[in-house]
């Protein structure tokens, strides 16, 4: 028996007898109707994944609302002690002080040597693998250079392409 083949009665009634229902009544809805609207029943085949989704979009629509209005909320709370977070470690920097916390401290390190902090980057990039697009990006930034140096005498620099 496959789905959507008749059941003969004499097949109905040995499995009735057997205590085994190899059916069920119900409807198959073709459209949905909701307030005046008519709908595909496609809409009634929500899956879990699509109801977390919507639900993570529509928290980050609260969370972005409530900080660009000033209004604290608890879907905009990570986002403000993030920020709090930065502005100290900006605060802390600026004055060349020697205070750090736990939170800040990748960022003060960024800011008392940069240099040191490229490298110590550099450094973990070339020791996961990606040592050829640092060369990569060095002749990408040659070749930019280069780019802006050939404006075609648009800023009077004596060319001699003056005929503009």
């Amino acid at each position: 028996m496959k789905k959507g083949d008749r059941v003969s009665p004499g097949a109905a009634d040995l499995l009735a007898k057997l205590n085994i229902t190899p059916f069920t009544f119900g409807l198959v809805p073709k459209f949905v109707f909701d307030k005046g609207a008519i709908y595909d029943p496609a809409v009634l085949d929500l899956t879990n994944a699509v109801v977390q989704g919507k639900f993570s979009q529509s928290a980050r629509n609260v969370a972005a609302m409530s900080i660009a209005c000033n209004y604290p909320t608890m879907a905009s709370l990570p986002h403000s002690f993030a920020l709090g977070v930065k502005m100290c470690a900006a605060l802390i920097g600026g004055a060349e002080s020697t205070y750090a916390f736990e939170k800040g401290k990748h960022a003060l390190a960024f800011l008392a040597d940069p240099e040191a902090a490229l490298a110590a980057a550099a450094a973990a990039a070339a020791s996961s693998g990606s040592a050829g697009g640092a060369e990569e990006k060095k002749e990408e930034e040659e070749e930019e250079e280069e780019e802006a140096a050939e404006v075609g005498g648009l800023f009077g620099d004596g060319d001699g392409d003056e005929a503009w």
